[in-house]
């Protein structure tokens, strides 16, 4: 498991948000007043294009790593945290919010995302699919040990891990 100091200079946390509600269709009554929008950081590529409400955003054949992500939300709140390649679980989750995005993962330490772990607050149901190497996509579900939250949503996980099985890509999406 990673030392606390080596994490708190491995994981990033909450940021001011650039951008809100960009793009994305409606297919619900939540999704046509709540946007998520989410920002893939891949290896050797550095950050990509933002993409919105169920776009899939990262790199899917081409073998490169997602190695972080910055989300935001235009209502609710949406926390995240990630497990990273040779060291594990965030310590803590890190909560978009409108007027504030969140960062998960790693920038130039080269550590893939293997699973994302998430829970959100507010109205409708939020989801996730991840995209893994060699495997495909993976759709969300309840974390093992269901973790309930006070008016949130129970914890749930996409991806795998102690598999080594790197996530290449990630939709985000309200239902």
């Amino acid at each position: 498991m990673l030392k606390k100091a080596t994490q708190a200079l491995g994981t990033i946390g909450l940021v001011a948000a650039t951008t809100l509600g960009v793009g994305g269709t409606a297919g619900t009554a939540q999704a046509a007043t709540a946007d998520v929008c989410y920002k893939p950081h891949v290896q050797n590529v550095g950050w990509k294009l933002e993409q919105c409400n169920g776009q899939w955003a990262g790199s899917i054949g081409e073998g490169r790593n997602l190695e972080a992500l910055r989300v935001t939300v235009s209502a609710g709140k949406v926390c995240l945290r990630a497990h990273r390649s040779g060291y594990g679980w965030d310590s803590t989750y890190q909560c978009a919010e409108p007027g504030h995005a969140a960062e998960i993962g790693t920038t130039g330490m080269n550590a893939a995302i293997e699973a994302i772990s998430f829970y959100h607050c507010g109205s409708g149901y939020f989801g996730a699919q991840g995209h893994l190497r060699n495997v495909g996509t993976v759709n969300s579900g309840p974390s093992p040990l269901h973790t309930y939250r006070p008016g949130c949503d129970a914890e749930e996980i996409i991806g795998t891990t102690g598999q080594g099985i790197p996530m290449e890509a990630v939709r985000l999406y309200w239902m």
